[in-house]
């Protein structure tokens, strides 16, 4: 074999496709020399504090985008951290505190936009800060009921909107049809009068209404229900799991930290799905059915869930 062949050769076996996007990528992590990277962002999403996460992003027929095992995992490893992108009201719900998320009747509302909050410390708090200047262009409305579905959703917009990483990790994530074309179009009639008030501020103008619409979908699939409040949380890279009813991973939720950890619950072999459970066993089969079959289209069941 001549010496050009035998480059082309070894050209072709460095070659790998990134473990979370896919990409062509010749760049392997040289720590555990088991993923390949396409950039330095999704470097370090894989390597954190001298560790790697052993795991990768595969297509699979039937099931889509699957994360499976890059290397043997032993029970109680870890295997990802990951942070929200965004924290927020839940899709459906009664008047909260739109900074620390409780539910309140108190007569104290904001001072710019006039939604309630718990009162003067919330006023200055961070999360709230974010969609304020655009609410205030609807605070004339005495029923404030229908805007909070989409006070996450415009969060989330507003990220997207000044952090490219954000709108990268966003694009990656799918819906899974969580909302029918009819529910779509529903959610169009009711809410677009509402919607066109948000699109034509400075914040949001690079956005339409058929963006409000998708992100809709991406937060009822993926969000968590985020601690005792009625709040919901998106974390990217932990919404790339599947669900399972036996699974071998399990997650722990960080509320104050914002932050995700998933643990090997079993033994896991390279190459093997990694896989949660979506609903807890505490809300029974018939319930947990239900949801699983409404918000994320499964109805793969057995005797046992």
């Amino acid at each position: 074999m001549s010496t050009k062949a035998k480059s082309k050769s070894k050209s072709r076996e460095r070659k790998g496709h990134c473990f979370l996007c896919g990409r062509e990528s010749t760049t392997s992590c040289t720590s555990c020399q088991k993923v390949h990277y396409c950039s330095r962002e999704h470097y370090i999403y894989h390597r954190q504090q001298n560790y790697c996460f052993p795991f990768r992003i595969v297509w699979r027929a039937g099931k889509g985008k699957c994360m499976i095992a890059s290397r043997d995992i032993s029970a109680l490893e870890l295997i990802l951290f990951d942070t929200a992108v965004v924290v927020g009201p839940r899709n459906k719900g009664g008047p909260v505190c739109l900074d620390c998320g409780k539910e309140t009747n108190n007569p104290y509302s904001c001072g710019i936009c006039s939604f309630p909050l718990c009162g003067e410390l919330c006023q200055v708090g961070k999360a709230h800060q974010e969609e304020c200047r655009i609410l205030q262009k609807i605070s004339s409305i005495k029923d404030k009921t229908s805007v909070y579905q989409w006070i996450t959703p415009i969060r989330l917009l507003l990220k997207m909107a000044s952090n490219p990483r954000i709108y990268r990790q966003i694009q990656f994530l799918l819906d899974n049809n969580s909302t029918t074309v009819e529910e779509d179009e529903s959610v169009k009639n009711t809410s677009k009068d509402l919607l066109q008030i948000f699109l034509r501020t400075d914040q949001l103008k690079q956005f339409s209404l058929e963006d409000f619409i998708w992100i809709r979908g991406i937060l009822a699939t993926n969000c968590l229900m985020f601690g005792e409040e009625e709040s919901r949380a998106l974390f990217p890279h932990f919404s790339l799991m599947n669900h399972s009813c036996c699974a071998n991973a399990k997650h722990t939720i960080y509320i104050n930290k914002r932050k995700i950890a998933v643990q090997a619950q079993t033994d896991i072999k390279e190459g093997d799905e990694i896989v949660i459970n979506y609903v807890t066993f505490i809300q029974g089969t018939a319930l947990r059915r239900e949801k699983l079959k409404g918000v994320w289209k499964y109805n793969k069941f057995t005797e046992n869930n």
